[in-house]
């Protein structure tokens, strides 16, 4: 909450950001910045962003993962200078919802803490293929979702709301 950046765990390849390849089994404060926002870890590397919209990389780069024209590794946190659009959290607001039950076999529902205006719910398989757009509401608190008719799986439910994404949760079904 004061915007520091922490981690641990596995730190073979410099994901960790802390300019080292050394393991950590407790949290590591990385950098003295105190302006970070958002952070996502993969395996072999990470990314935040900071409260002015800047874009930073981390770790394994040789696919060039990073997105800044490079294969170079990094142990610690490097821009990533980004064009032609907005990166910032305001542009994706998290809101708390509930999909119960998880793991599901034919209907879940979506439970939210207060009603939304102009939400839509769209459902999508692991590979980005949209299997099912249920709702397009003027008004949401709960909404049952009728899945029995996918197939045994993982799939996305991305709710939207403005046309801004709200939240994005995975469900399970049977």
């Amino acid at each position: 909450s004061d915007g520091t950046l922490w981690a641990w765990g596995r730190n073979q390849l410099g994901q960790l950001g802390d300019g080292t390849d050394i393991s950590r089994s407790a949290p590591v404060q990385i950098g003295a910045d105190t302006n970070w926002v958002s952070v996502g870890a993969g395996s072999f590397h990470s990314f935040g962003i900071k409260s002015d919209g800047s874009l930073w990389a981390w770790g394994r780069n040789v696919f060039g993962g990073f997105g800044n024209g490079t294969t170079e590794p990094s142990p610690v946190p490097v821009f990533i200078p980004v064009t032609g659009c907005s990166l910032s959290v305001s542009d994706y607001q998290q809101v708390p919802l509930v999909f119960s039950p998880n793991p599901v076999q034919d209907k879940v529902t979506l439970n939210l803490q207060s009603t939304l205006q102009n939400v839509d719910i769209q459902l999508y398989d692991l590979h980005g293929r949209k299997v099912l757009s249920p709702l397009d509401s003027k008004g949401l608190h709960q909404i049952d979702l009728d899945i029995s008719q996918l197939a045994s799986g993982i799939y996305m439910v991305r709710v939207q709301q403005d046309g801004k994404i709200i939240s994005e949760q995975k469900i399970i079904k049977k």
